[in-house]
């Protein structure tokens, strides 16, 4: 587990600095406070944090001879699908815009992890979650969101 949640935190805190650098190139906005690159800077530097903070404990758990229980991933193939749709997900945000990756990349976590229910509802479920992180951003937090470079 120690050894397992220091690959993860090594992981994520690479993945936060992708992240980070990938929105230093969004637009920069002329008449608003944050750009489209404020709130995933944001989320960056959290998940940053949170990853060293990670690191350093697991450091010090293997310092003091620590290795914790035995990590059983029941279905390995879901993990790494989950994570080939995040890795996706920033790689065409920018070129298809937030509202198509968002459904897309839902949809996909959503009918991997509910195979067994009917598809219509798995769609109706990641189109409901785009349009309300939509709604929150776009509309409460006046966030410029990508509209996609594919239909600039």
């Amino acid at each position: 587990m120690v050894l397992t949640d220091l690959i993860s935190g090594i992981v994520m805190l690479l993945i936060s600095i992708y992240v980070y650098v990938s929105a230093l190139s969004f637009p920069i906005a002329e008449y608003q406070q944050a750009g489209p690159a404020f709130y995933p800077q944001i989320m960056a530097v959290g998940l940053a944090i949170v990853s060293v903070i990670l690191i350093l404990r697991s450091i010090k758990r293997l310092k003091n001879g620590e290795m914790g229980p035995e990590v059983i991933v029941r279905n390995p193939k879901l993990v790494l699908a989950a994570m080939l749709a995040t890795v996706l997900y920033v790689l065409v945000l920018k070129t298809l815009g937030f509202i198509i990756t968002t459904f897309l990349y839902l949809a996909a976590l959503v009918i991997l992890m509910r195979p067994e229910k009917k598809m219509l509802i798995n769609l109706v479920i990641a189109a409901v979650m785009t349009l309300a992180v939509y709604a929150i951003f776009a509309g409460l937090f006046s966030a410029s969101l990508p509209r996609g470079t594919i239909f600039s």
